[in-house]
């Protein structure tokens, strides 16, 4: 697997000034929490999907 080094140096470079800005603004609670909010759609999700398949393998 090749890495891009360009778009990876990039992409944590906007999310570096990203985190930095909204730190100065007060608002990194907010991505934190809306972070927090997609973790746990997806672990229902993925719950969800593992009990179907166990439901549908008993």
């Amino acid at each position: 697997m090749k890495v891009r080094w360009k778009i990876l140096l990039t992409s944590m470079t906007m999310w570096l000034i990203g985190e930095i800005y909204l730190g100065l603004l007060g608002l990194d609670e907010f991505a934190d929490y809306n972070q927090f909010l997609q973790d746990r759609i997806n672990l229902i999700l993925v719950v969800a999907n593992s009990s179907r398949v166990n439901n549908l393998t008993a």
